[in-house]
């Protein structure tokens, strides 16, 4: 999964699932193994740039292991970080062993997890975003967010798990949005090294998001247009990167900046993400009001929807921030919506099953929400837009609805 490697060294399988879920969210690879005899055996194949242990391992202990690392050619400087209860990462090794490079205190916090193996392993320390999100709330620095009241709304649609449907979702969003109120719409894509929204929309990209965060300095809410593609539906598109070797050029900072100027500019922002915790994908989410998380019907799904609550939960995401939706990519198979839902512990909004009308809107890069607005599939969509809507436009004064947003009204129930 990533391009650093951590070895993880635990008996309890559930325990050792966890660190290494939060780890490859992290985008570390993860090798995992029960016991120091398998740990050393995987150790004399192949080498890892950082070893978390935990320091209760069944017969030689995490300190005997250490000390067996320690003694092995290629893992001489190979960094351990030793899992161990809070209040016993004091306690004095036994004598002539050697120390770990660092502690990680059980129970495992996720930022803390990963702060920590970010600087075993020599990489950029834990992003700014996640650790304003940590701080305690006396403390947390505020989000650029407009003052005024009419200012625009960030929705980010994340999945840590792909195949769910989340960039069908966002494409489909931003141009419900756009139709409800016909007020200026922006969609963002975040994959940096997989753009794929222009397919979607069926645009070919005239400028990308690295050429406007390569401006820095120059980069305005006024010369941001410049960089934007409009789509027939009325939505602005900001495409990612045309290869993967320049989705470098796209520094956190130019990513925070990119998403305020469009905050002040546009009346909603709707961004798809890679299916990681990357540093932009963590500042999309901090600046966002609302995070779609899509979920489909299996085990598989709904676990990675537990660890992504579980990730958000660390970072102060708090849950009304958050709105999960079943996606029904299959009709009718797979856990039913009560079990995803006890099982993630939060309501889920459905999204029926769309059939070949969905697929064959994606293969032509033509949204359903245009060609099929009274689907199964656009009606849900439109019901999730309608509510992630800005009070603002609610409430405003027109002096006649669209058709659309009559429909919508009548079929919510909203006066």
């Amino acid at each position: 999964m990533g391009d650093q490697s951590v070895l993880v060294v635990e008996e309890s399988s559930i325990f050792s699932d966890l660190v290494r879920d939060l780890l490859e969210a992290a985008s570390f690879s993860v090798t995992q193994a029960p016991t120091a005899k398998d740990a050393l055996a995987l150790l004399g194949e192949r080498t890892f740039d950082v070893a978390v242990i935990d320091v209760d391992l069944p017969k030689v202990g995490g300190f005997g292991l250490l000390g067996s690392i320690r003694a092995l050619p290629n893992a001489t400087t190979m960094p351990v970080l030793l899992m161990t209860a809070k209040g016993r990462e004091n306690e004095e090794p036994p004598e002539s062993s050697p120390l770990p490079n660092d502690y990680i205190l059980k129970p495992i916090d996720p930022v803390d997890l990963i702060t920590r193996v970010r600087a075993a392993t020599g990489r950029a320390t834990l992003p700014a975003s996640m650790v304003a999100a940590a701080a305690p709330a006396g403390d947390q620095p505020s989000a650029p967010r407009s003052k005024s009241v009419t200012g625009g709304k960030i929705i980010t649609v994340f999945s840590l798990k792909g195949g769910v449907g989340a960039s069908t979702i966002a494409v489909n969003l931003a141009v419900t949005f756009q139709r409800l109120w016909s007020e200026p719409t922006a969609l963002v894509d975040l994959n940096l090294e997989a753009a794929g929204l222009n397919i979607l929309l069926d645009i070919m990209p005239t400028s990308t998001l690295d050429e406007l965060v390569v401006q820095d300095g120059n980069m305005t809410a006024e010369s941001i247009g410049q960089y934007l593609i409009a789509h027939k539906s009325g939505v602005s598109l900001l495409s990612a990167p045309a290869t993967p070797e320049r989705a470098e050029l796209v520094s956190a900072a130019g990513v925070r900046k990119v998403l305020g100027l469009l905050k002040d500019t546009f009346d909603y922002v709707v961004i798809d993400t890679a299916c990681t915790f990357a540093e932009h994908t963590l500042i999309a989410l901090e600046l966002s009001d609302h995070v779609v998380m899509p979920v489909i019907a299996d085990i598989s799904s709904v676990k990675a929807a537990t660890t992504t609550l579980d990730i958000f939960a660390a970072l102060n995401i708090s849950e009304d921030r958050v709105v999960p939706v079943l996606n029904e990519l299959i009709p009718k198979v797979g856990l039913s919506r009560k079990h995803v839902e006890s099982s993630i512990h939060m309501p889920v909004t459905p999204i029926p099953f769309g059939g070949g009308k969905v697929t064959d809107s994606v293969n032509l890069g033509a949204p359903i929400a245009l060609t099929e607005p009274d689907s199964p599939f656009s009606h849900a969509i439109q019901a999730l837009a309608y509510e992630l809507s800005r009070p603002e436009s609610k409430t405003k004064q027109q002096p006649q609805q669209s058709d659309l947003l009559s429909k919508v009204r009548k079929r919510l129930r909203v006066t």
